[in-house]
This record gives C-alpha cells, structure tokens and sequence, in this order.
C-alpha cells in the first residue's frame, strides 16, 4: 500500500495534517502554478468559512499560501477558464482518487441547480430551479463514495435534465472510473415512481428514503408493524430505532413513446419488479417531521398564492394530497385537507427505505445515514462557499470553478470528520 502523502495546513495557527493524498493528486494532475493556485482558492475558502473572492487578494497578504504571486480577479478567472478547458487534468484527479476507493463502491448523489446570468453556457437552460430566480440553470452532480467518506466526481447536466438520466448520463461520462455497477443512494427528494421505475429499467442498483405516506408504502408498513414491535428487531448501534425488512413485486405503469414491436405509441404498459422495502420505528423523529411537514405545508401555501406554477414532481403529490386550491378570478385561495394531513402524521414514527438489492435491514440504515452525513457537507458548496450564482461569463469557466470547490469539499469533509 502507498504511503499516504502528508500536508500541511495552517489556519488561524491551527496546523492540520491531511494524510490525505489530496494534494498529491492536485499537483500530479495540473501544471504546478495551477495546481498551487487551486490548492490556495480552496484554503482561503476553508479559513474564511466562504468568503467571496474579489477579497482574496487582500487576504493572501497576510496568510501563506502554495501559490507565493498575487492571485487576483484576472488571475482566478484566468485559472477556472484553463481547469475547464483541460478535461484531462480534471478526469486524471477524479481517477486518482478513484483508485482509491473499495470495489463497487455505494456512492451517494446530490444534485443541485446553479443559477446563471449567462447565454454562453451550453447546459443551461429553463427547468426546474432551486432558487426559484427565474434564471436558466445548470444541473450539477456531485457523487460520493459513502464507504470512504469522499467525494468523487461531479458532473454537470442541462438543467431540465430529469434526476435517473442525470445520474445515468453521469456514470456514462464518468465510465472512465471503471465502477462496477455502483449502488446510488438518494434522499427523500429524488423519490417518485417514474425515478423508481427508471433506476430499475436501467438496472441501477439504487437505494432511497421513500414518504411512508405513499399508498404501496403504507401497506408494507400495517403488514410489518407486529414484527417491528418486537424488541428483538431493535437496531444494535441505536437503541431508539427498531426495523424489519420484506421484498415485494412491485407493478410499474408507464405510456409508450414509440411505437414498437406491435405496441403503438401512447399505449399504456406495465412491469413488475422486485423491490426490497426496510420499515424503521422511530417515535424519537416523530415531533421533528411534524414541524418539517408543517413548514412545507405552508410554504407550498405561499407559493401557490403568488402564482408559482413550476414544482417538483414531490412538490405537486403534496399538494394534490394535502391542499385544496381554488381559483376566483385572477386569485388564487389555498385551503388545507385537514383530513389527509391528520392521517399522515400518523406515519411520522415511519421512515422506510426501498432498493433493489438484498440488504440486511440495518446495513442499509448504516449505508443511509452515512450518506446522510456527507449530504450535509453538500449543502454548503452553493450556500456557504461563495457559489450561490457563479460571476463567470464563459461557458469554461464554471467547469474550473466548480472543480476548485469540488477541491475544497474534500478539505471541508475531512475537517468535519477530525471534529
């Protein structure tokens, strides 16, 4: 095995060692001033916990950094346009880290969409859009290995590229990683029966956080609920959380788009799969998804009465089950199903997860909470590390910039992880 490479970093006078590789890996992959000045962006953002970057150049003065000349606006635009236009350097990074990785890793997915001023980005366009800003987006991927706590890969998509085929469309471009059929584990977010029932027409291994106020779900659960009482299903590392675990064959509709093999276009077909479904007990979660639930509730609410129409596929089964909309003239009123809200909250004490795999039932609760763990860190590379909306014109640049905070998610994980 290599010996793992050590850097050093220092912070405020707090120096911390990375038996990392990582910055080996920056150095081998780029020309040395790059890499040295990649390496530099990507400590200014850890120590200021995300300052913009127009203010790096007055902040090096007083700090050392592997890059020793004056990192400038022209210097870090000049910089993220050389990182986009060297795919070679980027996909030698990712290789590199790849290797070090367990066969088959699980990889955890997050997505997220970049707002862009900019006519120039050949990926951005009209879709769905976090920010709710109006703005052409760019989808970007990034994947973790949840095993090795590290990130991986990114990639970037059209932004009204739907959830599955961004992820399949990732692990297409990022085949030169040579995964052996990873399994994807997502959140609550990305589950929808059309993602479901892409993951498993495509054969992906997948495992997802799934409402358990979805009808199938809910069955599953009244069948299962006798075993979960019992104390011997109780999880070994939470003592809190009791589970059990079924498979079933599950039925997947969908209308044909082509016509085929003597099936004519818009022709409704169906399939069944095996799904495996993991039910969790956990009254302690019962209070806090009540308050989450609540606060979606009305922020739908508020949406809808100022005349949004553009929602997640999530967003729309919420409001078709939990609200009731009425039109009177160019107003919209928004009421509550008082009825199907109280019967949801009778599921809160749920939280169930569905694969296409054999898992042991807390195997796949280990594998989703580490996934929670790194999701958590994902959040801060738009919201806290000065990349709400990049201040980039060319279509290169944003490919170079996220790299640098790809880069610096590593370091952030990392520090998380000594915390």
């Amino acid at each position: 095995m290599k010996k793992p490479y050590k850097s050093h970093l220092t912070f405020y006078g707090v120096r911390i060692i990375l038996y990392t590789g990582i910055d080996r890996d920056v150095l081998s992959s780029f020309s040395t001033e790059d890499a040295e000045k990649i390496l530099s962006i990507a400590r200014y953002w850890v120590a200021t916990n995300g300052n913009t970057l127009p203010r790096l150049e007055t902040w090096q003065i007083s700090h050392q950094l592997p890059y020793c000349g004056i990192i400038s606006e022209d210097v870090y635009g000049d910089l993220f346009r050389s990182i986009g236009r060297n795919p070679g350097g980027v996909q030698t990074y990712f290789r590199r880290r790849a290797e070090k990785l367990e066969a088959s890793p699980v990889i955890a997915y997050d997505s997220t969409t970049i707002s862009t001023y900019s006519e120039n980005h050949i990926e951005a366009r009209q879709g769905f859009n976090k920010d709710h800003d109006g703005l052409n987006t760019i989808k970007l991927l990034t994947l973790y290995s949840v095993k090795d706590q590290e990130p991986i890969a990114f990639a970037n998509q059209p932004g009204n590229i739907p959830d599955v085929i961004s992820i399949d469309n990732a692990l297409k471009e990022l085949a030169f990683l040579d995964f052996d059929h990873p399994m994807i584990v997502t959140d609550n977010g990305c589950y929808s029966e059309r993602n479901l029932m892409e993951f498993t027409r495509k054969n992906m291994k997948f495992l997802t956080l799934v409402d358990p106020n979805v009808k199938w779900i809910r069955e599953v659960i009244e069948q299962l609920r006798p075993e979960i009482g019992n104390l011997s299903n109780g999880c070994p590392f939470d003592p809190a959380i009791r589970g059990a675990s079924t498979s079933i064959m599950h039925t997947f509709s969908f209308k044909r788009q082509r016509t085929r093999g003597g099936v004519s276009a818009g022709d409704e077909e169906s399939f069944q799969k095996r799904l495996y479904v993991h039910v969790f007990y956990s009254p302690d979660n019962k209070a806090k998804k009540e308050i989450a639930f609540t606060a979606q509730l009305w922020d739908l609410k508020r949406r809808l009465e100022e005349g949004e129409i553009l929602f997640t596929e999530a967003a729309e089964r919420k409001i078709r089950t939990y609200h009731q909309v009425e039109k009177r003239g160019k107003h919209i009123q928004v009421g509550f199903n008082n009825e199907a809200i109280a019967e949801a909250c009778k599921y809160f004490v749920f939280f169930t997860l569905v694969g296409n795999q054999v898992l042991e039932t807390f195997e796949a609760l280990k594998d989703y909470r580490l996934r929670e763990r790194i999701g958590e860190l994902f959040g801060d590379q738009k919201d806290a590390f000065d990349g709400k909306k990049p201040r980039v014109w060319h279509s290169d640049s944003p490919k170079g910039r996220e790299f640098v905070q790809f880069y610096r998610s590593w370091i952030s994980l990392f520090l998380c992880q000594k915390d």
